[in-house]
């Protein structure tokens, strides 16, 4: 575990308890001179308690409701860079002064029942205390050695792991060993942290015999489990992760490339190994660790997590689902060493059995004599020796060619990047064949992904959970599997791992991705696998997943959509429905304005078909609509959510008004010419008996007169006819369809607010409307123009009133002024003259029509398009400039 603080952190951390949802519990950790104080956190496996590490305190959390069991004190107290140890401090004339304690690192020590801690204080060093009583001062053991980083903000790594003696040390006999529970750390070299530094190990492991408690857990003549930095390489070797896996102890660190007393260097992150059974530490191996995608190498790597994968990213890897991966999150740094963490991050996946593979390449690579040995920070830079010594010879080290730093890369691809989010965190966990991974964001972010193979993954759920704070290294699940636990600057967050509940149907509970969450067919819920209820036998279409699940589904209505004011039977066909037995209900949901239900029948004495009814009492169809659109859904239960659901379209043809628009509507609706009314098919002969139809394009089968070119309507060959305001004109357009019973016509014109009808006489096919004068005085269209909406009005001989003709060109009459239409001469001569008769009058010094314009003399005359403007003024030309030779043009 890391604790890596960036301020100073409150004295005081009170707990408690947030507003929180079902689905997440946010007890927050205030402090009123801190924005951004880190505490490291434990679980204890056995019990679910959380330890957690803060600045001057550490506590014993119930994992149920995060409230406090246990609070102790850790500082401050009186300390000095100068004292060796407390004892010293307190028994010297050293001036000292109050500092803080700042937890470096938690542990959980299951087999003592020990919480392992270590501070700060006094050098830096680590102390054992009562896992169930962290406050029990008889039991507190406190290492002797300095072992840790001594100030706030140097990493220190630190976890429990095994160290295997032989009887004899110099033996490689494999057969007399003994396993010892150990401590394994990894500290940063404090810079300006006293003259006691030189003593503290950059990586050791520590005995946690009671007998020789956080003493070196081997020691020889001039080697033992412990190696330091050669002193004129002080360099920020900064620790992220430890862990054991097989017969090995590894952490994970950022540090420079190369050798920094010869130059600056990129950073770049490392995996570092010893075998547990080198007494001597000879072992000790560095290799460089890449994630990448493409070109882009994101270097910079910032937590890392060992668990093991799920079925399909096993396979992807090429090992069994018992097998150690290593979880890791990078950034891309940017500056010139490539040190600042930029929102270009990645997650990568390495399998252990690689990694070893890849250590075993560096290793043999040296014991063949082919490469130097590469760690000038651990005085070992010369030629490695060729020697005869191949593969499990040289896993765990010899005299010769100790202290590798190997230079072929542990390397993967990137299984998800993203450019917009830091990664700060990561933890795993595995369902069914799943790979989850949950990475905390510098913004306060969860992030739930699915690792479906070592280069592909996905986020399928994120949760703002840090108010915008860092989610720190330390992320936690619980025992169960249920929970995870994460920390920010300020608080612990407490959040399940599945958040079924918000899908109301299987369609959007597997839209989700969740691979926690499944449609549970018999429960008609969105729920975890153990939550639903299975048929006896139980199948595989009990609970769906969205990756292969197939929700039930209506995959045929009939009819598929319906005159509202017409009552009748839908035929419902039904996919993947198990047989649930009980009534089954069609449930007609209108969305606001509420909804309907019917009970359905048994269709055929077919599981998959039902026959439902249509209601009663229908809602009215919106003024400007001529449809409804309805969610039909077949329930259980009237309450409860649907098996399966389709869109229903309810249907008035009545509301159409026009022949064109009822028979190219998307619903089997006539036209009956006669009566000028738009029926539903199924009701046209009855509704139109003995009139003459047009079949809606909708409709079923042949017929001789479908669709809106056998409507009764009028056309022209322009749309516009332009008439001069105050003018009177003839206006005649061609009818298309007509029938012998049309027989009285008459045109109406729309101006403004007012009607105004002319009788009409057919010649033909053409319709001439009588004489109408043309005029508008308000603003009109606001550019010189006013519309007159035209119509023509058929009937039938003796018979009052009349219905209109179709007008599907929208033919209208356009008045005009011509003293609006343009301000000067120029804007006047250019008017189009197939829609204006305008010119320009000198007298007048506007644009007019010639009857208009007086003529006072020879010079005053009216000018046509065909005529220049007199005192014409340049009013803008282009270009503005060109060469002196000239030639511009």
């Amino acid at each position: 575990m890391k604790c890596d603080s960036r301020c100073d952190a409150p004295s005081v951390i009170a707990i408690h308890f947030a507003p929180s949802s079902s689905d997440t519990d946010l007890p927050q950790a205030d402090s009123s001179t801190c924005h951004n104080a880190a505490f490291p956190l434990v679980i204890d496996p056995s019990t679910g308690r959380l330890y957690v590490g803060g600045v001057n305190n550490l506590y014993d959390l119930n994992h149920l409701d995060l409230s406090v069991k246990v609070h102790t004190s850790t500082g401050p107290e009186d300390d000095s860079i100068e004292c060796p140890n407390k004892a010293s401090c307190l028994s010297s004339n050293i001036r000292r002064k109050t500092k803080n304690s700042y937890t470096k690192g938690l542990a959980v020590y299951e087999r003592s029942s020990k919480l392992i801690e270590c501070t700060s204080l006094f050098q830096g060093r680590c102390r054992w205390r009562n896992l169930y009583n962290i406050d029990q001062k008889d039991v507190i053991k406190e290492s002797q050695q300095h072992v840790v980083a001594n100030d706030q903000n140097s990493s220190t790594v630190i976890f429990v792991g095994t160290f295997t003696s032989h009887d004899n040390m110099q033996s490689d006999c494999l057969s007399d060993f003994v396993i010892h529970d150990v401590l394994y750390v990894a500290s940063t070299f404090v810079q300006n942290g006293g003259p006691f530094r030189d003593d503290v190990p950059a990586v050791a492991s520590l005995s946690l015999d009671q007998s020789r408690l956080f003493d070196v857990s081997a020691q020889g003549v001039g080697t033992g489990t412990e190696i330091k930095l050669e002193r004129k390489f002080r360099g920020p070797i900064e620790y992220v992760g430890g862990f054991q896996s097989g017969k090995f102890a590894y952490f994970v660190t950022r540090q420079p490339k190369g050798d920094t007393t010869q130059g600056s260097w990129p950073y770049i992150s490392k995996m570092v190994r010893v075998c547990t059974s080198d007494a001597h530490f000879w072992s000790y191996t560095e290799v460089p660790l890449e994630c990448a995608h493409g070109n882009e190498l994101y270097n910079l790597v910032q937590d890392v997590y060992l668990s093991k994968p799920g079925y399909d990213l096993a396979l992807s890897l090429g090992i069994s689902v018992e097998d150690d991966v290593l979880y890791a999150v990078f950034v891309k740094g940017s500056s010139l060493e490539e040190t600042i963490p930029s929102s270009k991050s990645a997650i990568c996946a390495y399998s252990m059995a690689m990694v070893e593979k890849i250590f075993l390449n560096n290793i043999e690579l040296c014991f063949r004599g082919e490469t130097n040995k590469n760690l000038p920070w651990f005085k070992s830079t010369d030629r490695c020796i060729k020697t005869r010594y191949l593969g499990q010879e040289v896993l765990c080290g010899k005299d010769v060619n100790s202290h590798i730093g190997g230079e072929i890369p542990v390397e993967a691809t990137a299984a998800l990047i993203t450019h917009d989010s830091q990664f700060t965190s990561i933890a795993t966990n595995t369902t069914r064949a799943y790979t989850v991974a949950f990475i905390g964001t510098h913004d306060g972010r969860l992030f739930k992904a699915v690792i479906e193979n070592r280069s592909s993954a996905f986020v399928y759920r994120s949760l703002e959970i840090g108010d915008g704070k860092p989610i720190l290294q330390d992320l936690e699940l619980d025992a169960s599997g249920d929970y995870i636990y994460a920390l920010t600057p300020k608080k612990v967050v407490k959040v399940k791992v599945h958040q079924c509940g918000g899908a109301g149907d299987c369609r959007s509970c597997l839209a989700q991705r969740d691979p926690y969450c499944g449609w549970c067919v018999l429960n008609n819920a969105c729920v975890p696998e153990s939550e639903c209820t299975k048929s006896i036998p139980s199948t595989a279409h009990d609970w769906l997943t969205y990756r292969n699940g197939r929700c039930p589904a209506i995959s045929r209505v009939e009819p598929d959509k319906m005159q509202k004011t017409g009552a009748s039977y839908l035929d419902i066909e039904l996919e993947n429905l198990p047989n649930l037995g009980g009534q089954l209900t069609c449930v007609f949901d209108f969305g606001s304005l509420g909804s309907l239900s019917t009970l359905a029948q048994p269709n055929g004495g077919l599981n998959n078909r039902i026959r439902c009814p249509t209601p009663n009492g229908l809602p009215e169809i919106p003024a400007d609509a001529h449809s409804l659109v309805v969610r039909l859904a077949v329930s259980n239960s009237i309450e409860g959510p649907p098996l399966a659901y389709t869109n229903f379209t309810f249907y008035d043809c009545s509301r159409f008004k026009f022949c064109s628009a009822c028979v190219s509507s998307p619903f089997p609706c006539d036209w009956c010419i006669e009566s000028n009314q738009c029926v539903a098919g199924a009701t046209a002969e009855n509704r139109c008996r003995s009139q003459q139809l047009v079949n809606g394009v909708e409709r079923s089968g042949p017929s001789s007169r479908k669709g809106p070119s056998h409507c009764p309507r009028i056309v022209a060959t322009e749309r516009d006819f332009f008439v001069a305001s105050g003018k009177n004109r003839q206006i005649s357009v061609v009818v298309e369809n007509a029938r012998k019973f049309m027989t009285d016509f008459k045109c109406q014109f729309k101006i403004e607010h007012s009607m105004h009808e002319r009788l009409a006489k057919k010649k033909d096919s053409t319709i001439i409307c009588d004489d109408m004068k043309f005029d508008f005085y308000g603003p009109g269209s606001g550019n010189g123009t006013a519309i007159a909406n035209f119509s023509v009005i058929w009937s039938s001989e003796g018979r009052n009133g009349g219905f209109a003709l179709d007008n599907n060109e929208g033919i209208r009459i356009v008045m005009y002024k011509c003293e609006s239409l343009a301000s000067n001469c120029g804007l006047c001569l250019v008017l189009s003259g197939e829609k204006y008769d305008c010119g320009w009058c000198p007298a007048e010094k506007q644009c007019t029509r010639e009857e208009n314009c007086p003529v006072t003399s020879e010079m005053d005359y009216w000018l046509d398009r065909s005529q220049l403007c007199p005192y014409p003024i340049i009013t803008n030309f282009t270009p503005k400039k060109g060469p002196l030779a000239g030639g511009t043009t």
